[in-house]
């Protein structure tokens, strides 16, 4: 049977997530592949298809942090990944970015996963800031590329996985523990994938909208509990206490969030009512919510939720508006008293005004800023009976 899902990691990083991930969880509808350039951080374990890239430019020794010489290297292996997710109709890409084979590599992949016509998921990290500006640009700047390559894009920063941690803690321990955290985190997006088509599916194209070219950070969070014992609260404090969701309110503070509930085949409609009803109730009312679940053989009589909350780098003033009537609103309110309304432009001024775009970044096209209204572009005034 052809897997409905590979994990696809590339360059060093991804690998050490990868066998983590091979160590901690099985799953018969995974394949996990690894692509590297360099001999030395190639994954060694005997769930997981290698492909060691050796061209001109990379002798199996890495590309030395040069982007141009990793997607020269994933360009000349194109057929040998083309040959490995053939078979399947989901790519989950794992890759730790600011150095030189993932951070070219994954437009690469992206491009080649279009052409495969495979639905694709990138799971990107961005490096610890103690990495210096050179390592974090790199990676910033590689987002910034994938997202004009491909619509869905869940980039966590290295950062917030060590926050929860104490100072003491030995960094041979803490970076086993990061590793541990993504892990966990490829295995609850592969379960947000599954449920692509589960009883409650996964609104893909919602999720796709949710994220298309937006800067976003995400952090995910899992918590798993006996089915027949599960208490929904509890469960829930689980899943906050999750590392990446402990730093802060990140869910209630969450613009988005995806959830998708696994459970086995025994699961009861009972138990997705009220673990699903308890985490709706922690979130605000204007967060965005894409939520589902799904039943499969190897649950084991658990229950398994997965949670995407998903901050925007760019708040808009209307947001913001929204989050102080969410603390103000004891009754519930109207339709237009919810709805975010765009501040007045002035129209007889001259000049431009972004309105609720000020402090986003510029939308580019042709030399012009797409946010600034088209009439104020072209220097039209409108008249008003206005003083």
């Amino acid at each position: 049977m052809k897997p409905a899902i590979v994990i696809l990691g590339i360059g060093g990083g991804a690998g050490k997530v990868l066998a983590t991930y091979a160590d901690k969880y099985t799953s018969d509808s995974m394949r996990l592949i690894h692509v590297d350039t360099d001999a030395d951080g190639i994954a060694g374990h005997d769930r997981i298809q290698t492909i060691l890239i050796r061209n001109e430019s990379a002798h199996g020794q890495g590309c030395s942090g040069d982007q141009n010489l990793g997607e020269n290297a994933l360009e000349f292996s194109r057929n040998d990944i083309q040959k490995a997710i053939g078979d399947c109709d989901a790519v989950l890409v794992v890759a730790c970015l600011g150095r030189g084979t993932a951070t070219g590599g994954v437009r690469v992949l992206s491009r080649l996963i279009k052409e495969e016509n495979l639905f694709g998921l990138f799971f990107v990290t961005c490096p610890f800031s103690f990495e210096g500006r050179t390592i974090t640009d790199a990676a910033d700047n590689g987002i910034k590329a994938l997202r004009q390559e491909t619509d869905i894009v869940v980039a966590v920063r290295n950062d917030t996985l060590i926050e929860p941690l104490p100072d003491d803690r030995k960094a041979n321990e803490t970076f086993v523990i990061t590793n541990t955290v993504l892990a966990d985190g490829v295995r609850g997006l592969g379960d947000l994938l599954r449920c692509r088509r589960g009883m409650i599916p996964v609104d893909i194209g919602n999720m796709r909208k949710l994220l298309k070219r937006r800067e976003a950070f995400c952090f995910i969070g899992t918590a798993t509990a006996d089915a027949a014992t599960v208490n929904p609260g509890e469960f829930m404090d689980t899943l906050a206490a999750s590392p990446m969701l402990a730093t802060g309110k990140v869910l209630t503070d969450a613009d988005a969030v995806m959830a998708a509930l696994i459970g086995s085949d025994d699961m009861t409609i009972g138990d997705m009512t009220r673990c699903l009803d308890e985490l709706n109730s922690r979130l605000r009312k204007r967060t965005r919510t894409v939520i589902g679940a799904h039943s499969v053989k190897d649950a084991r009589h658990k229950l398994q939720l997965t949670v995407l909350a998903i901050t925007f780098k760019c708040r808009s003033g209307a947001r913001a508006a929204a989050d102080t009537a969410d603390e103000m609103d004891t009754e519930s309110p109207s339709i237009s008293q919810t709805l975010p309304r765009q501040p007045s432009l002035p129209f007889h001024e001259a000049g431009y005004c972004l309105g609720i775009f000020s402090e986003c970044p510029a939308t580019m096209i042709n030399n012009q800023n797409l946010d600034i209204p088209t009439f104020q572009r072209n220097e039209v005034v409108l008249e008003s009976d206005e003083p």
